[in-house]
């Protein structure tokens, strides 16, 4: 079988009928795109850079421009991405003032609720702390939102109607220019860097009415979890925990049969190794799915030691630690999973994922189903070279999967690529 078998299988037998919950972040993204010397251009405006590089210009707390510059450069210079946290709103207004960009939608709830919107599923949940303008104007409109923001009103005031939970994204592409010293330098490939000003994220709290709509029953249904590493304090953590545990209970009495539950896991700003345990002891046990990145993969497996030279064992002595039915790995070059799920199953959801991630790269917005038929009729020679081999055996009713990607289309975005694979997960799973 070719990936291009597996791309259309997974857009024609999309069903839009199933009733998906995506929780609990979400975010307002300022996207900066830096291609040739537009960073150049913004330090000199600034009038300042770095005399040289060090380790010590990666400081991920952010309390003025130079700082920023400083924290960017230190991502283009390595040729990776990162997060920060903008300490103050008004920062978010200077970075808005000084650099051009457009606004869009983050978090992975959020992104994957409004993938699926486009794509004409109906049916889809979606839980924000908050819900301002600045949301009405990059979510789709069908979508179904659940918001807590009178709580955080009176907990913080009128900023959370205004710049709370945005965040300044620089999304940088090969050759982008920057300055360090008397140097000019260019980055060897596309990445992006987060900025974060995040208030209600930081803190979730979880609205009344989404609980009460996730005890409805349904026939089929999908619920995405994530958000757990965007909470700051480890008191909140365990909080937020704790109440987690007992909505996944309640959804499993709700719908025994017919439901999945979907955690894709995120980098976590300190205490990384006491967060993880928290998480992984109490949550992962209750979920059938977990996803993560390359990065995230490689810092579970190490804090769990269960580091192995085979990628594919550390996945199967995770999925079996923990009784899950599934866990994926999502990257630029292929999506590997350990899965017992039914091959056909499996297969269709890893690649709608696979497609959706690269039509974001490839036009760098939300599409629509006859722009994704489109895209993949446009790489379907690329496609078609990649080949898919039948799944390996395990043991204990595992499988290995490891599905090529659409490594080596043009990518005009680097934004959100990891939850437009989470998307496709959730009709399927």
């Amino acid at each position: 079988m070719n990936l291009y078998q597996v791309l259309s299988n997974s857009l024609q037998q999309l069903d839009r009928d199933r009733v998906t919950f995506c929780a609990y972040s979400g975010n307002v993204d300022w996207v900066i795109t830096l291609r040739g010397d537009d960073f150049l251009v913004f330090q000199n405006e600034v009038g300042f850079w770095p005399t040289f590089f060090s380790e010590q210009l990666y400081q991920p707390e952010i309390k003025s421009v130079s700082d920023i510059i400083n924290y960017v450069i230190y991502f283009l210079h390595t040729n990776s991405g990162g997060e920060g946290d903008l300490q103050e709103p008004k920062i978010v207004k200077e970075v808005m003032n000084l650099l051009r960009g457009y606004f869009s939608i983050g978090g992975t709830g959020a992104q994957a609720a409004n993938f699926l919107a486009h794509l004409g599923c109906s049916k889809i949940n979606l839980h924000l702390p908050i819900y301002n303008t600045y949301f009405q104007k990059v979510l789709h409109p069908s979508l179904r939102i659940y918001d807590n923001t009178p709580f955080y009103f009176k907990k913080l005031g009128e900023e959370i109607f205004s710049l709370s939970e945005i965040h300044c994204i620089f999304d940088y592409a090969a050759g982008t220019v920057y300055r360090i010293g008397n140097d000019i330098f260019q980055t060897k490939k596309a990445d992006r860097v987060i900025l974060s000003n995040d208030r209600c994220n930081s803190d979730i709290y979880i609205s009344e009415a989404f609980k009460q709509e996730l005890l409805k029953p349904h026939m089929n249904s999908s619920f995405l979890v994530s958000g757990f590493n965007l909470v700051r304090k480890m008191e909140d953590l365990i909080r937020f925990v704790k109440e987690n545990q007992l909505i996944i209970e309640h959804f499993r009495k709700a719908h025994p049969f017919s439901s999945s539950i979907h955690l894709e896991e995120g980098d976590h700003w300190d205490k990384e190794k006491e967060r993880r345990e928290i998480i992984s002891s109490a949550i992962y046990p209750l979920v059938d799915s977990l996803g993560m990145n390359k990065r995230e993969f490689e810092r579970i497996t190490f804090l769990n030691n269960l580091k192995n030279d085979d990628p594919i064992q550390s996945l199967y002595a995770m999925a079996c630690s923990y009784g899950l039915k599934r866990v994926g790995v999502h990257s630029s070059e292929y999506c590997l999973v350990v899965s017992s799920y039914p091959t056909e199953q499996e297969m269709l959801a890893d690649g709608l994922g696979i497609l959706l991630s690269a039509a974001k790269a490839y036009y760098g917005s939300f599409i629509g189903t006859d722009e994704l038929e489109r895209f993949l009729n446009l790489t379907h020679d690329l496609a078609l070279s990649k080949e898919v081999y039948y799944p390996r055996p395990l043991g204990n009713g595992y499988y290995a999967f490891r599905i090529p990607t659409l490594e080596g289309i043009p990518v005009s975005s680097s934004l959100g690529l990891g939850d437009a694979f989470t998307a496709g997960l959730l009709p399927y799973l």
